[in-house]
């Protein structure tokens, strides 16, 4: 789960796997999830339990716009021309996603509890 979530933040900033509608809104989006993912984790501190609790309740809130994002970023792994188009729009996020990155690398420390496992699938939304 969490190699796939920090491949997916590696994929946001080489806009790779980013796309549809908007450009800047694409990244707004899914960068504004990943914050808010942050926040959830930050939360728990070191308490798995807790971090299972809260990153599942940041996903039943935010599970529709993760589901249209995955759905977004599949199309654009079919279109590499407008992938690349991206990285001028992915760099303007840089800054923001960088801050989250430590956040996220801390979850990998709940990687082996149950119910955090349970949540797998919902994260993969990039």
């Amino acid at each position: 789960m969490i190699r796939n979530l920090l491949f997916s933040c590696a994929l946001v900033f080489s806009a790779t796997a980013c796309g549809g509608g908007s450009d800047e809104a694409f990244f707004e989006k899914t960068v504004g999830l990943m914050e808010g993912l942050a926040k959830a984790v930050e939360s728990a501190g070191d308490d798995c339990g807790k971090m299972a609790t809260a990153v599942g309740d940041f996903v039943k809130k935010n599970e529709g716009t993760m589901k249209e994002l995955k759905a977004k970023g599949e199309e654009l792994k079919k279109d590499k021309a407008k992938a690349e188009a991206l990285a001028k729009t992915a760099e303007k996020y840089k800054d923001r996603m960088m801050k989250v990155m430590p956040v996220m690398l801390s979850m990998s420390k709940c990687s082996d509890d149950p119910k955090m496992k349970e949540l797998e699938d919902k994260l993969d939304f990039m």
